[in-house]
């Protein structure tokens, strides 16, 4: 992540920035928007392509280059 970049976090609700590293960000001057996404109509299209494993269930996570 760059300096005075952008983070988006879309679609699902967030933990408490104690719980994570959200709060190492702010050394960087970057800015982060959330918010909820309209997305609970594709749900059951998204299960069947994890079954069929053509898309990976993987768990994500922030990674910073300080």
């Amino acid at each position: 992540m760059r300096k005075y970049g952008t983070i988006q976090l879309i679609g699902v609700y967030g933990t408490a920035a104690d719980n994570s590293q959200l709060d190492l960000i702010f050394n960087r001057n970057v800015q982060v928007k959330s918010g909820q996404a309209p997305v609970i109509h594709m749900m059951p299209k998204l299960y069947d392509m994890i079954k069929i494993k053509s898309l990976i269930q993987q768990k994500l996570s922030l990674i910073l280059c300080l």
